[in-house]
């Protein structure tokens, strides 16, 4: 149950935070995706089904904030569904699991800015294929992998899910 309101809570923040907050922090027109990072905290924490329900309430607030027809938004973010997955498979190896979360969602958030060039472009909004890749994906990689990396380093270091320390010394 708590799982549950943290998520609703940092569901609501984040888009919030994307929608005031992410506009000024820009390398080159690409924007930091903090819904990204609601949903990596979250999946860290809870189990999958809160953590999809999260995603679809993210998805809801998101487009209703934004004006973006749910549907595109939906799309956007349907690729974090396996990432979700795939962090609650890494709970139970932790030998590569940043480099993987780290990877996994600079592909979903570079998968979520070309959806949303397209619907840019198909607006009426001009650009040309370099434009887009020099000004809004490339510098979109970047402000996808560096807060992905401190925060889900932060989540890891200080979350519930670090290892233990066993004492495998000798009974005498």
């Amino acid at each position: 149950m708590i799982g549950a309101g943290v998520s609703v809570i940092s569901v609501v923040l984040s888009s919030i935070a994307q929608i005031s907050i992410a506009p000024f922090i820009t390398i080159s027109g690409a924007t930091i995706n903090f819904n990204l990072l609601a949903i990596i905290f979250i999946a860290t924490y809870t189990n999958r089904t809160t953590s999809v329900g999260a995603l679809l309430l993210l998805t809801l607030l998101t487009g209703s904030i934004t004006e973006t027809p749910y549907e595109w938004v939906l799309l956007a973010y349907l690729p974090t569904i396996p990432l979700i997955y795939l962090i609650d498979l890494l709970r139970r190896n932790d030998d590569y699991t940043l480099i993987t979360v780290v990877a996994a969602a600079t592909v979903i958030g570079l998968w979520g800015r070309i959806l949303m060039s397209i619907i840019a472009m198909s607006d009426g909004t001009p650009a040309s294929f370099g434009t887009v890749i020099s000004q809004i994906l490339a510098p979109g990689i970047l402000l996808d992998m560096i807060p992905v990396i401190i925060f889900y380093g932060i989540f890891k270091l200080a979350g519930p899910n670090k290892q233990r320390v066993v004492n495998t010394g000798y009974n005498t």
